[in-house]
């Protein structure tokens, strides 16, 4: 009998303990199993304590980020040319592989990984003598579908992890309405196309918005696989931004890329709204192709 109680009051012990973890899940990540990623990921060694504070510091308006603060943004032009054509974003599979995810549209002619390289570890675009900066070409080109243009670049050689260069952690768990992010790129601050961009790597905050506000404000394109977030209304010139340039969320003390810029068609309106794949609906692509 003794035996039968002590094993019904471990079970029962266990259970609460159980139920309780559940009631403090929302908005956390889950299980390690859903992880479709390296480990050790979403780090940003040259930012005061991992960039958490930067979370509350940065603005809804453009301004220049830290040095060196986001390693997992790389530049991506054609080669053998310093011309910034779009952004890219670091991720490491399971075992450690990099891969480029990035926006496929990005270019003005067809798509080819041949015709392109990335540049990661950079924070001034222009120069070139930047020391820790490296280049990598491709080996290959994946893409998801012209809805949401997402693509995954896979490099032809090894990259180096180091406080420079280092990859963003994929989703666990879905978005929510309000959550602050920080998007950062090359962004444009003029209707000329790259001439007047920022040479140095900016940021500005955005909120995400709810899926009905971007269903409504975008009912001919939306759909699940997109996102949509609030924009600043100075200095942005929201036709030409760095497409392929990420959404950041901070998540458990790491850096979670959320979502990747694309472009949308109503761009000289006032009320726009930034619009991004959503990463976490393209998981199990995502999934397929790196793991």
């Amino acid at each position: 009998m003794r035996l039968v109680l002590s094993f019904g009051l471990v079970w029962a012990i266990a259970y609460v303990k159980h139920s309780a973890r559940g009631l403090h899940t929302t908005n956390k990540i889950i299980s390690r199993e859903d992880k479709i990623d390296f480990f050790c990921c979403g780090q940003r060694p040259l930012a005061t304590d991992n960039g958490a504070s930067e979370v509350a510091q940065t603005t809804d308006d453009i301004q220049g980020a830290i040095p060196h603060s986001h390693p997992s943004i790389c530049s991506i032009r054609p080669v053998n040319n310093t011309y910034h054509m779009f952004s890219g974003v670091l991720v490491k599979n399971l075992a450690g592989k990099y891969y480029i995810i990035t926006n496929w549209f990005s270019g003005t002619h067809p798509f080819r990984n041949l015709f392109y390289e990335a540049h990661c570890g950079v924070y001034d675009r222009t120069d070139l003598s930047e020391p820790q900066r490296v280049s990598v070409r491709f080996s290959d080109l994946k893409i998801s579908d012209a809805e949401t243009n997402l693509a995954i670049l896979i490099p032809a050689t090894a990259l180096p992890t180091n406080r420079y260069i280092t990859a963003a952690c994929l989703p666990n768990e879905d978005w929510y309405e309000g959550e602050k992010a920080i998007s950062a790129g090359w962004y444009n601050k003029s209707p000329t196309y790259n001439i007047q961009a920022y040479s140095k790597l900016h940021q500005f905050q955005a909120y995400i918005t709810s899926r009905a506000t971007c269903e409504q404000k975008y009912r001919d394109i939306y759909s699940l696989k997109l996102m949509c977030t609030s924009l600043p209304e100075t200095e942005f010139f929201t036709c030409n931004p760095d497409f392929g340039s990420p959404l950041y969320t901070y998540r458990e003390n790491r850096w979670t890329l959320t979502g990747i810029a694309k472009f949308i068609g109503d761009c000289y309106k006032p009320d726009r709204l930034g619009m991004y794949t959503d990463i976490f609906q393209a998981k199990d692509w995502i999934n397929s192709i790196i793991n």
